[in-house]
Parts: structure tokens; sequence; C-alpha cells
């Protein structure tokens, strides 16, 4: 994955375009045609976002830093790529939705948390990225392997991206069920009955019953989703069939869009079933922060603490 950019000079016009179109072309090696990119609010075509758009700021930009300058080889292609990954991520309303949507794209490039911290140390050895770059790289990664959503919405968040995500994206939608059981068994919740009276009056009703449906079949952790088997993703498809009434603007906004097209999902989802399977097994790093997006100078990210020990909030 690292060094390619630098063969890729030459021909009628200057090196930086063609060692741009160079990444782009290798990037479409794992995010198909177009490098379309499926994020929580829908699809983002990675080939039409502009690297000159201005310096990337906030969590967007921490997030996508270490994963650019891992693809691009640091220096100035990093910088660029920060810069066009941070756009992909930042589709998105909330941290938490960049969150999950760092974790599809990692999914995509095919690398964990602990294989870009192994690649973002060689590129600093290297002396092709800084050491802000790095330390604030492996902070990010860090969170970026606890598996965790934030703040007291976490919940409504991860039922959001699920609902709103299963016609278009299955992929995604399975990894917000998934988040939706860790996020409540933070908070003690792990009861099917206790489960039921957290969601009952704060979800509609056809939310609750996916949920009663889940446990009752013993599927009720974030492990037991994220690793289902296809006969167990098979329950879990066929839970979800009853979300075709649920979307309400009390499950967040876009909901409503979504129903429309929720009806003729279960065919769309049943055809992904071994897609999901395989993302379901190589997906899941999810994230530990605190906070909403947030804006900085430093294209790094918002408080992000270089110290990896101490850097938990605000990123």
């Amino acid at each position: 994955m690292l060094g390619f950019a630098g063969k890729l000079f030459g021909g009628s016009t200057d090196k930086d375009t063609l060692g741009r179109r160079g990444i782009r072309g290798q990037l479409e090696q794992l995010l198909g045609s177009g490098n379309n990119f499926g994020s929580v609010n829908g699809n983002v075509r990675i080939n039409d976002l502009d690297f000159k758009k201005g310096a990337p700021t906030g969590s967007s930009a921490g997030l996508a830093s270490p994963l650019a300058n891992i693809f691009a080889g640091g220096g100035k292609f990093g910088d660029d790529f920060t810069n066009i990954f941070a756009q992909a991520i930042g589709n998105a309303k909330n941290y938490n939705e960049e969150i999950v949507n760092t974790l599809s794209l990692m999914g995509k490039l095919k690398i964990n948390a602990g294989e870009a911290k192994d690649q973002l140390s060689q590129l600093f050895l290297d002396g092709k990225v800084s050491l802000d770059e790095f330390s604030s790289g492996i902070a990010n990664l860090n969170l970026l392997a606890q598996e965790d959503l934030v703040g007291k919405d976490s919940v409504s968040d991860a039922i959001n991206i699920m609902t709103k995500n299963i016609a278009t994206n299955p992929r995604v939608a399975l990894q917000g069920l998934a988040l939706a059981f860790k996020e409540m068994q933070q908070q003690g919740i792990t009861s099917s009955s206790a489960i039921t009276n957290y969601l009952t009056g704060k979800f509609e009703p056809s939310v609750v019953s996916v949920f009663q449906a889940l446990t009752a079949s013993g599927l009720d952790t974030f492990s037991e989703i994220k690793n289902s088997s296809a006969d167990q993703l098979v329950i879990i498809v066929n839970a979800l069939k009853g979300l075709k009434d649920a979307f309400k603007d009390s499950i967040g906004g876009g909901a409503q869009d979504a129903a429309d097209s929720v009806r003729s999902a279960t065919q769309d989802i049943r055809a992904n079933l071994g897609i999901i399977a395989e993302d379901a097994k190589n997906t899941g790093k999810a994230l530990n922060s605190v906070g909403g997006k947030t804006g900085s100078n430093s294209r790094n990210g918002a408080g992000v603490d270089p110290n990896p020990t101490n850097a938990t909030h605000g990123i």
C-alpha cells in the first residue's frame, strides 16, 4: 500500500497531477469504479471531491489523516488525500456518524487499526510524516480500535444509523445494530426485559419489536451481531422487516425519507447476505471518544492529545 505514488510520475502533465491520478486509480481497486464510498448519509463519489477545497479541520480531518497518509505515502499526497478523505468521512450529522464512516472506509481499504499503526510508524521513521501527524494519528487509531460510540445519544445514533441504511447500505445498517446493543450494554441494559423497557417510549414500537425478536433468538450482544453467521443473518433480516413502519422523526433526521424504500429492502438485504457476512467479520473496529464535530486550525483534528494515553476527548 505504501510508496507506489512515486512510480506514477511522468507524461504530459505535472507530476503532482499524475501522482494524485495514480492514487485515485489505486483506490478504485478497493472501492470500485469512481471510488464510490457508502457513508451513513448516502453514497459519496471520492473522485468528485476536490483536494483544493481548503485545509481540512475538525474531527473528520483527525480521523482521515492517518488513513490518508498510509494510503498516499505521506508528504504532499498525504495532505491532499487527508482533505479528500475528510470530506468523505465528514458526510455526517454528528461525530458518531463520522466514527461509522471511518470504520466503513477502513473496511473498504482492508486495514485495521493495528495494521494502520504499524504502517504509520514506518512512515514516521522514514521521515514521510511529521511528529505531530504521527502522534495525533496514533491517538486516533488507538480510539478506532476500542469499538465504541460516544455521548448521551449514542444508542439513538446507532439505531438511526441502522434504520436509515437498511435499504441502501446493509453493511452499515448491521454495524449500527451491533453498536446499539453495545451502547445499551455499557449502560447496564443487557436483559431482554431491560432492553424492551429502555427502548419503549423512546422509539417507535417497530424498533422495539426488532430488538425483542433478536433477543428472543439469542442475538443480543455486539459481538454476536458483528460476527453473525449467514444463518443468523437471516434471523436479523427477518427482524428488520418490522422496521418498515418505524421511521419517524423521533429516531433521527432522514429516516422518513428511507421509509418509502424499506418495503423493497428485504430482497436487497438478502442479495447482500454473503457480502455482509464477510464485512461483519472484517469490520467492526468501533471508536471511542467524547464530543461532537468541532473545528480546529490543525488538520490532525480538534483537541487531539498527541499522547495516545491521554487522547480520549474531542477528536
